[in-house]
């Protein structure tokens, strides 16, 4: 465990004590508020570590059809998704929550309460993307026609005939790199994410 891994536990751990002192003395919403940022806390720990010790026995494959081809589909971990999802979820609460609570309380220009309701605004988007499809679980398919890349939010096509080679690399985790030709007929749909967070390089 890392030094911030820990200290954000502490920091959980000191919220959830705070909480309990809130509820003996009756202030409800302040207990709610710090209950909350003490889930998001211990999520963002769970998330990195299961980020980072990810494991090729984690993968889920399976054998598909699409488009009338069978395709064999490496499919991302189904806990990493969850987790980004209650991630979100609590954040959503958390920040919904307190853009209300800050404009009722203002004693002036809300500015606190707007920019929280901003935060939440994009929480409350990622999960509408999540229920609608537009950000999913992604995964690499593999056909007799070529590669599939498909992210939480974007997806990419490249034919074996475009492509030159493959290696490993380390970037964040270790990974497979397939390279393509430069002039490649690379398919790519950046439109299904709300945040446009693609990672595509300019050439495949």
């Amino acid at each position: 465990m890392t030094a911030a891994a820990g200290a954000c536990g502490l920091l959980a751990l000191f919220l959830l004590i705070a909480a309990i002192g809130c509820i003996a003395e009756g202030w409800y919403v302040p207990a709610l508020f710090a209950f909350l940022f003490a889930f998001l806390l211990v999520l963002s720990v769970v998330t990195g570590v299961v980020m980072r010790r990810q494991s090729g026995t984690d993968v889920d494959i399976r054998t598909t059809t699409v488009d009338g081809s069978d395709v064999t589909e490496i499919r991302q971990p189904s806990l990493l998704f969850g987790l980004l999802a209650a991630l979100m979820t609590v954040m959503a609460g958390l920040t919904g929550g307190a853009a209300v609570a800050l404009f009722l309380n203002a004693a002036g220009f809300p500015g606190a309460a707007l920019i929280a309701a901003a935060l939440g605004l994009f929480a409350f988007g990622y999960l509408i993307a999540i229920a609608t499809g537009r950000v999913r679980r992604g995964g690499l398919q593999l056909s007799r026609e070529g590669i599939r890349h498909r992210g939480w939010s974007f997806e990419s096509y490249l034919p074996w005939s475009a492509i030159v080679g493959a290696k490993a690399v380390q970037y964040q985790f270790p990974e497979t790199l397939a390279i393509g030709y430069a002039n490649a007929p690379w398919e790519r749909d950046t439109g299904r994410g709300s945040t446009g967070w693609t990672g595509y390089r300019r050439y495949p």
